[in-house]
Parts: structure tokens; sequence; C-alpha cells
């Protein structure tokens, strides 16, 4: 039997203890100075354990004034122990840090010189992920909450948005379970949400399949085909018969929902500049969607788009070809020329509801959204000539301005496309789904010859989303300025004015013998008296 004094039991004897009234059988001594780390009281130790041990860096802190300087790291051995010594009077923190993992305590606050010496423990737990992919009919954009399941109940933690690939992901979870559900406006999911158990691993694959509620994605012309065909077709819209031209596309299927656009003429034209190739969307689009060409009525003479009595034509078109014909009612588009392209911008404004963007060329924005706001949300691009001296440029950038506002984009932008000319600009960080585009180009009031690839282009390359009523959360740019105006004509004058633009120029300005100011007012409705 041997008889050497071993006070702390640890196998070590008296003798050669660095500490022999605390058990340290590896017997630590971190500043190597004879007296072991658990009777040193300028060192601190202890063990990291639970999910992980080895490796994990321990940060000393000086704390002073209520901040803390970092004056050491270690790091822990294979078994978690961590020691360090030689350390000075003064607060401390002891802050565990590895990536991946969280540790309880999360930090421990100790006096140097310790007047009680013991060991900093902490407990590692590894943090993990969920994370899947929503497939079907919407992938980009919906909304997936993480719900903790304790005390019997969920409590939400995190919400995030699926991207473009419909994928999504949770970080930085602890064990324990989960409650995953998908949201988005007109679509169910299977299953309607998923219980997730996470044991230390991350969770992958937790998908969902997106299908579109009845009646909010396909019109309900899906079915059994009405008998239309591509070719001029009439409609009677507030007691007058319309005209429009129908597009379909070869070997068109009824039970295919295709993308729908609107394209609207010039000031004196009619559908034969789509079907003609004066505007060149046609055959660019070719059968990848159905093209609807309306016609205006003459006022005075000449075809132009009336903004308040044409929106009931549209609704009325609209209307019929939801009835009849198959088309994804998310993808429902309009863009037209000037004077159509200003009554495109109406029907991004007041019909917002029906629409998923537009598409403006050589036009202007001439609603006033101060007194009636805008009704539901769209996608923009606007083109316009650096030498248009029908519309000028300077008038066209009201409409890119309020959709860039309305839409919450930042300044930051990119320039966009394949095309030298136009140079298209991207405003980024709008809200999701509801990007806006400019472009300038080198030309006139001419439609451009790119100007049918790139409209279609920023169309096709949208993300399906079903309508709203619901507006841009932006701010509109502020409306400002009164004008009174008086305007005499003879008594025997025949007919009421129509429309009346008024050159705008600064006080002191040179006349220009030709072309068209900066800025214009354009007043509608006058009444002779």
């Amino acid at each position: 039997m041997d008889d050497t004094p071993d006070s702390d039991g640890d196998f070590v004897p008296d003798s050669i203890d660095n500490c022999p009234a605390v058990a340290n059988l590896n017997q630590e001594d971190a500043e190597n100075d004879g007296i072991g780390d658990f009777c040193d009281a300028d060192t601190v130790y202890g063990t990291v354990s639970g999910d992980v041990q080895a490796g994990v860096n321990i940060d000393i802190g000086l704390i002073s004034c209520g901040t803390g300087e970092t004056v050491a790291t270690i790091t822990t051995n294979a078994e978690g122990y961590y020691a360090i010594g030689n350390l000075e009077n003064g607060k401390y923190g002891i802050y565990p840090q590895s990536s991946d993992y969280i540790f309880s305590p999360s930090a421990v606050v100790i006096q140097i010189p310790q007047t009680s010496i013991q060991s900093y423990d902490f407990t590692a737990s590894k943090l993990n992920s969920i994370s899947g992919t929503v497939t079907g009919d919407v992938q980009e954009g919906v909304s997936i909450s993480l719900y903790r399941n304790e005390c019997g109940g969920n409590i939400l933690l995190s919400t995030v948005t699926t991207d473009l690939n419909g994928d999504y992901t949770f970080t930085s979870l602890l064990k324990g379970g989960y409650t995953v559900t998908p949201v988005k406006t007109g679509y169910t999911f299977s299953s309607e949400n998923q219980i997730v158990t996470v044991s230390g691993t991350d969770e992958t694959g937790v998908d969902f399949i997106s299908a579109c509620a009845l009646g909010m994605c396909r019109s309900s012309g899906c079915g059994p085909d009405k008998g239309f065909v591509t070719g001029v077709q009439t409609i009677i819209s507030n007691g007058v018969e319309r005209e429009y031209y129908l597009k379909l596309p070869e070997n068109y299927d009824s039970i295919t929902s295709y993308p729908l656009i609107f394209a609207f003429h010039g000031f004196t034209g009619d559908y034969t500049y789509f079907t003609e190739g004066y505007y060149d969307l046609q055959e660019v689009v070719g059968n990848e969607a159905i093209l609807v060409y309306p016609n205006a009525l003459e006022i005075n003479g000449k075809t132009q788009w009336d903004l308040e009595s044409d929106l009931i034509f549209f609704d009325d078109l609209y209307a019929e070809l939801e009835t009849n014909l198959c088309f994804d009612k998310r993808k429902v588009f309009a863009t037209g020329h000037s004077n159509g392209a200003v009554f495109t911008n109406t029907l991004g404004c007041r019909r917002g509801d029906v629409l998923r963007a537009i598409g403006p060329v050589s036009g202007i924005f001439l609603e006033n959204y101060s007194d009636q706001a805008c009704i539901g949300q769209v996608a923009s691009i606007t083109m316009h000539g650096d030498n248009d001296t029908t519309i000028p440029l300077n008038s066209a950038l009201a409409g890119r301005d309020y959709w860039r506002a309305i839409n919450s984009c930042g300044n930051e932008i990119s320039i966009t496309g394949p095309w030298v000319d136009p140079s298209c600009i991207e405003y980024l960080d709008c809200d999701p789904e509801y990007t806006v585009k400019f472009c300038e180009y080198s030309g006139d009031h001419d439609w451009p010859d790119f100007g049918g690839e790139t409209v279609w282009d920023f169309f096709n390359n949208l993300s399906p989303a079903i309508p709203s009523s619901t507006p841009g959360t932006g701010e509109p740019p502020a409306t400002f300025g009164f004008a009174s105006i008086k305007i005499e004509y003879p008594v025997d004058f025949v007919g009421i004015p129509y429309l009346i633009s008024l050159g705008l120029y600064p006080s002191g300005t040179s006349l220009p013998l030709s072309g068209s100011p900066d800025k214009m007012l354009t007043l509608k409705g006058l009444v002779a008296g």
C-alpha cells in the first residue's frame, strides 16, 4: 500500500502536485510557473463541451468603462480545455466563438485576481439550417415563415422570401422542432406546412408545390375552343362598335395559358401599324403570346385614344378575351407608342389590378395621382428617343419617376440588355416583382427598330404575379403648381376643342421657330362659355 500523501486524490503525490488542493490529473499550468491553473489566481481556465470541443476560440476581453477590448484569444484543445495566465488585475469577459455554434452561457465576467478560483465552462450547441424549394405555378416571391414549436404552441422566428428559382434557407437554428409555412396571395401549397425536427444536421429538401387558387391564374376561356381566330374582331362597348385585331399563336391551344399583350397604336394610326411591321412587336413575339391591337376612335377626324372613355373599351375588351381565350392572368401586359404610350401609362395607373407590366414608348404620363391614387401595381419599362421633338425626352421623365417612386426603387442603377443602343437603366431595390427600367435611345419620335425586342424581353423575363388592387408602397413624386388660363375662340366655332397643348418656357426664353418645348401642359374636356 502506497502511503504517499495525495490530498486531492488525483493520483499525483502532493510533493510534485502543482495544485495539491484541487484534483488536476493533467497538471495544466498555462504560465509554467509551477502553480497549476486550478490554483492560480491570475489564470482563467475552463472546458467547452457539447456539440463541439476542439478548436473553439476563447476571447478574453478587458472590460473598461463598459466596453471590452480583446487582450488575448486562445483555442480549446482536443478535450475542449482552455487556460490563459498572467492576466493583470482587472475585470474580464470570457467569450467563446465558433461559427455555426451557440454557447451557453454566451459569456462570463470575472475579476482578476480571483477570490474564488473555479472553472468557467461552456456548452456548445450546433446551429443548423432548414432549406427547400417551391415549385409549381409560382416559385419567386413566396413568403416562407419559420415557427419554433415549444410551450404547446408555435412562435414565429423569421420570414424569408423565395428567390427566382424558388429556393429558401433558414440558418443559425438550434436543435428542436419547427414548422415551415409558405404563403402567397392567390396560391395554395402542398402541403400547407411541414414540421421539421432539427437534431444536429442541416435539414434540406423541405419542399412545397404551389398551385393557383381557382380563377386566379388561368382565364375562364381555358377549356373547349370558343372559335376565335386570328383577324379583325368587333365588340360593342359603351354602345359603340369597336374594332381590334387579334393575333393568336399558330396552332393555338385553348387549354394552354399564354401571355396576353395589348398594343396601342399612336395618333392617327390603327392596328395595321402592328400587323404590317411598322412596329416590330409581332415578329419578335412570334407564337409565344396572344397579341391584341385595339383601334382608337376618330376625334375631330383623327384616331386617338381617349384617356377616360377608352378605359371602358379596355374593360369590355378584356372581359371578352377573358371569357373566350386561354391566357395567363399573371402575364397580361400593355405597350403602346406615342398617344398609345400615353394610354398605356394611364392603364398602368388605372388598371394595375389587371396588368402585370407596361411598356410605353415615346409617350408621357398624364395621370393626376394626387387627386386619385393609382390602382394596383405594375412593373414598367419606358423607352424614349433623345431627339424626340414631338414629345421631348424631358416630358417622359415624369412617368419614369412615378413608376420608380411608387415601386420603392432606390437610386442605384445597373445597365441592362445586350444592346449598345438603347442604354437601358434598371433601378435597383424595387419592390419584389415590380422592376422599373428606363431606356433612352438615339432617335426621334418613331418606334425604334429594337423596340419590340426590348419590350418583349422585359415582359417575358418577369416572374408571374397575380395582379391586385393594392398599390405600391412607395411615396409618389409631389405634384404642385396651379395655372388659371382663359382661352377665347369665336362663338361660331364649330364643335368644342378636345385637346390643347400649351408650351411652357422659362421667363425670358427666346421661343424657337420650330419644334416643341421641353415642358407641355395638356388640357382635356374644355367647355365653351
